[in-house]
């Protein structure tokens, strides 16, 4: 573990990131958050910004023996694998159309996914509370990026070097708040790393006081 966290929780990582934001003068037009963790960084960043938040619905395949390492990446209609020739061909479709389940629950019970409509030619920022793999973010760049977003930037509190060098090709560009070299895990960076429920999630989506229009 590290001596001290330097983010109280997700909210403090969130003004943090608006501050860099700001001071490195960067404009979006849209904040694009990934559930369930980047809900409340994304919702502090769209209400200091003024702009509209939106969820891109991703899903990290787990490795099988251990769920919290992202070997792969699922959205509604496309897949994302770091070298899926490790891995069981039916535990990788079990693990998809699990996935898949659960996007299409998401869909329901958040109701704040983008539409296409929402992205083209906007300049984006993507977010959550932090950055392992890089693996959901990398088929989110790929999704926005497809569906006609301008820019797509990254903001995120933290990151490992590793995963920070290949996003940052990937994307147009990365806001970081810590890229550590010995990566410890997100949850060691936070004081307050609490699971969020999808009801936490709601009751943020639903008490937001954001622009609900994409400029």
């Amino acid at each position: 573990m590290i001596d001290m966290a330097p983010f109280v929780n997700r909210e403090h990582a969130a003004h943090l990131l608006c501050e860099k934001i700001r001071n490195e003068n960067i404009e979006a037009d849209l904040i694009m958050a990934l559930p369930r963790g980047g809900v409340p960084v994304g919702n502090i960043m769209a209400m200091k910004m003024k702009i509209p938040l939106r969820l891109i619905l991703i899903r990290k395949i787990g490795h099988p023996n251990n769920p919290e390492y992202a070997i792969g990446a699922v959205s509604e209609t496309d897949v994302v694998m770091n070298d899926a020739s490790h891995y069981g061909t039916e535990y990788l479709k079990k693990e998809i159309v699990k996935e898949r389940k659960r996007i299409v629950e998401m869909q329901k019970i958040f109701n704040h996914q983008y539409q296409n409509q929402d992205i083209s030619g906007k300049r984006i920022l993507l977010t959550d509370d932090g950055i392992a793999t890089g693996t959901c973010m990398e088929l989110a760049l790929k999704e926005l990026k497809e569906n006609g977003a301008s820019s797509v930037k990254i903001a995120v509190p933290v990151c490992p070097y590793n995963t920070y060098q290949k996003l940052i090709k990937k994307s147009d560009g990365m806001i970081c708040i810590l890229v550590a070299q010995n990566f410890l895990g997100i949850g060691s960076y936070y004081d307050d790393f609490r699971q969020l429920t999808d009801e936490m999630v709601i009751s943020i989506l639903d008490k937001k006081k954001l622009p609900e229009q994409v400029a």
